[in-house]
């Protein structure tokens, strides 16, 4: 990520798929004209502690750090930073002078993408959380799809 506002503004990269959180927090409003909204929503954070410590803090400690972590704190950062994100960046370039041109894909054109690319990845993850004994994959792929507005 470092590299890509020098390799888009010096035309080394004509274009990349990032959320507008990258795009705010790389400052990349200032190298980018256009913005093409795409059906892939992904972000990933992860909170790792050692298994150890973990177990060695107390219960209310334990149950403080889960109240804004896994399913409840994927749910509050969405709605209060991720969904936040596109307006911010739009804001920060009209500041700076600066415009974003923003192209949204057809109903039609977006259903295209995720038979393509969405539903395959989805269905192998579904195969191999289930496998791996996780029956209730597919209650939470079907969470988030629903969360983000998309039909599986």
């Amino acid at each position: 990520m470092p590299e890509m506002f020098l390799s888009l503004q010096r035309g080394i990269v004509d274009g990349m798929s990032v959320s507008w959180e990258d795009i705010h927090g790389f400052r990349l409003y200032e190298a980018v004209k256009y913005y093409t909204e795409t059906p892939f929503p992904a972000v990933y954070f992860s909170i790792i502690m050692n298994q150890k410590k973990w177990d060695s803090l107390p219960k209310d400690v334990q149950e403080g750090i889960m109240s804004v972590s896994g399913f409840e704190g994927s749910k509050f950062w969405g709605k209060n930073h991720f969904d936040t994100a596109r307006e911010g960046v739009i804001e920060r370039a009209k500041a700076d002078y600066r415009e974003i041109e923003l192209y949204s894909l057809t109903d039609q054109e977006r259903a295209r993408w995720l038979a393509v690319a969405g539903k395959p990845i989805w269905d192998e993850w579904i195969k191999k959380m289930t496998i791996e004994g996780h029956p209730e994959a597919q209650k939470i792929l079907d969470a988030l799809l629903e969360m983000l507005g998309t039909k599986r």
